[in-house]
């Protein structure tokens, strides 16, 4: 179901809520969403937003590199990766960050 809402979100550009795991740190923004394989690599579309989301990670993360918790409005992009976003699924832009926790929820599968 996951990979249908997505796939419609590339098509239709438009953003769509998504809760996953994230990850900050140097060469690393990763996002990877509930209940999918596929691992992003974060593209904030502002500079707020890239400094909310590092914000959340270093107060949230029990450690560098930590994983956490974050509900997304945004879409994957069908750009080409380039630099330290070769190594991933993707971009995910990301439009505003709706939530962030610490802990990932038991219902939030990262595989």
């Amino acid at each position: 179901m996951f990979q249908l809402l997505l796939g419609a979100a590339v098509c239709a550009s438009e953003s769509i809520d998504v809760a996953g795991a994230y990850i900050f740190g140097h060469e690393v923004r990763s996002f990877q969403p509930c209940g999918s394989s596929m691992v992003y690599w974060a593209k904030p579309i502002s500079p707020g937003i890239s400094a909310a989301l590092r914000k959340h990670h270093r107060e949230l993360a029990a450690s560098p590199y930590g994983q956490i918790y974050v509900v997304v409005s945004g879409r994957p992009s069908d750009e080409g990766t380039a630099g330290f976003a070769q190594s991933y699924d993707g971009y995910f832009e990301v439009s505003e960050v709706l939530q962030a926790a610490g802990q990932i929820p038991p219902d939030c599968t990262i595989h």
